[in-house]
This record gives structure tokens, sequence and C-alpha cells, in this order.
């Protein structure tokens, strides 16, 4: 994961610097997004993948989340771009917190078995996650 979220920080910012250039800051970011949510969905849905590969692009989409703080600069004055991005970053920490404790109380909706939850806990949890994750 380690290297993953390392050479994707890598692509995704030499990605974004050529995209920029002619205004495609958004697309590279909508088309991330999608792709994340689609590794997400093979793990959920135990496609007949690895699952080597879907964790792969997830590690490697980690590394995303920096777009948006370039995208967000984008649309304000240069003066205020770290204001927006501080902002911003207060919504990635708080969504992110609403997230991770609504999947915790879906989890908690099975029994623990064996000293975990069961596989179908965590699929409704991580599928009910997946859909807020797009939106934020």
């Amino acid at each position: 994961m380690a290297l993953g979220i390392s050479g994707g920080a890598l692509l995704l910012g030499t990605l974004a610097d050529r995209l920029r250039r002619r205004g495609l800051s958004e697309a590279l970011f909508a088309a991330v997004t999608v792709l994340f949510v689609g590794a997400e969905l093979a793990l959920i849905l135990r496609a007949p993948l690895p699952s080597l590969l879907p964790w792969l692009v997830i590690s490697i989409i980690g590394a995303a989340t920096v777009l948006s703080y370039a995208i967000v600069a984008e649309y304000f004055l240069s003066e205020l771009t770290g204001r927006a991005n501080a902002g911003f970053n207060v919504l990635h920490f708080g969504w992110c917190f609403v997230v991770q404790y609504g999947t915790g109380l879906i989890l908690d909706q099975w029994s623990v078995q064996d000293g975990h939850y069961p596989a179908i806990a965590y699929q409704v949890a991580f599928a009910s996650s997946s859909g807020s994750r797009f939106w934020r």
C-alpha cells in the first residue's frame, strides 16, 4: 500500500500537471473517482479478480485527494487559496469522520463471530461508504 500511494502520488502529480495546462484537472479527478468506486465495488461484490488488483488501485488512488486542493485553488484568488484549502481540509476530515463512524454503526448491526464481523457486514458497510465517498 505504501509503494502504491507513493507511486500514485508521482503518477497523479505528473498527470495533473500536464492536464491542468489543458484545463482538464476536473476530468482527471472525475476519472480517478470512478476508478476508485469501481475498485471498491470489485472488492464488495467479490469480483473474480485477484484481490491484489483492486487493492493496488485503491492504494494508488489514495494520493488523489490532493488533486481536489489544486482544483479548489483554480476557483479562488491566489490570496484566498490558503483559506479555501483550509476550509476544504476541514470538510475532508469531517466527512471522513462521518463515513468511518457510519461504517462502525453499520458493522455493529451484526454479532461478532470468531472475533470479527461476518463478511456480509463488511460488504454492506463498505457499499454504504462507497456511495458517500463518491459524493464528497
